[in-house]
């Protein structure tokens, strides 16, 4: 079993990573941010670019 504390700070991290407030749901659903790399044109904004 993972102990609560470890838990937390997981979440905590995740919530950072994201830039995303946790008490703010218009906040959860945003695009993410734009990554240089070489996509393919017509590939939706979620979609994963070779760098």
């Amino acid at each position: 079993m993972v102990p609560q504390e470890n838990l937390d700070a997981v979440n905590d991290v995740i919530w950072e990573f994201l830039k995303v407030d946790r008490s703010d749901p218009g906040t959860w659903y945003q695009a993410p941010e734009g990554r240089a790399g070489n996509c393919e044109p017509g590939l939706t904004e979620y979609a994963v670019c070779i760098r």
